[in-house]
């Protein structure tokens, strides 16, 4: 009877076995020939995008052009990111830098406002003056209310700045975009200055 019935079990079991494999078969040759698997099929086949070294020429040869825009313009310019590192500034904005009050390191925003602040004003105490370039930051940043003033340099051939903050804006999302970062523009205006002081 065991006997019996162990084949009887066993033979189920092929009929099963077999069952199923042909079914999956089926499935699979019904899988082959369905849209969506020829579609994976296409994407399988296309190339991949570019590779690591490929994005990291292009977006070097990018930055190289954007840099040689900037260098040939003749105002000091530094972009900044929201937390006040610098992006991206030009040699006339580094010498004009270089012009100003204590040791103003160009890749921070806030030393930079320090410096302007310190050189319009060096009459008051550096707390103060750091109290003010911080408020003038945060005037951009929350309230969105751009800041310029002007800086007399020099003590023998005196030089005027003007030194203008703008908040930085996405370019495809109109007046209520986001800001994405700080534009610092340092404007040699001391021909103006000079004309004005001969006309006085």
């Amino acid at each position: 009877y065991f006997e019996e019935r162990r084949e009887s079990i066993l033979h189920l079991a092929e009929q099963m076995t077999g069952e199923l494999t042909r079914r999956s078969t089926a499935r699979r040759r019904r899988a082959s020939v369905s849209v969506v698997s020829k579609v994976t099929g296409v994407f399988e086949r296309q190339p991949s995008g570019p590779d690591l070294r490929d994005l990291a020429r292009s977006i070097a040869e990018e930055r190289s052009r954007v840099e040689t825009v900037v260098n040939s313009i003749g105002d000091g310019v530094a972009f900044y990111d929201l937390l006040g590192r610098s992006v991206l500034y030009n040699d006339q904005a580094l010498d004009m830098v270089a012009q100003l009050e204590g040791a103003a390191d160009i890749r921070h925003l806030h030393d930079v406002m320090y410096a302007v602040v310190a050189t319009a004003g060096p009459d008051r105490a550096p707390d103060d003056n750091r109290r003010l370039a911080h408020e003038m930051i945060e005037d951009l940043l929350i309230r969105g209310r751009n800041t310029g003033f002007l800086v007399e340099v020099g003590e023998e051939r005196k030089r005027y700045y003007q030194v203008s903050l703008t908040v930085v804006r996405r370019a495809d999302s109109g007046s209520s975009a986001s800001a994405i970062g700080i534009a610092c523009v340092l404007s040699d205006v001391s021909i103006y200055e000079q004309i004005t002081e001969y006309k006085d």
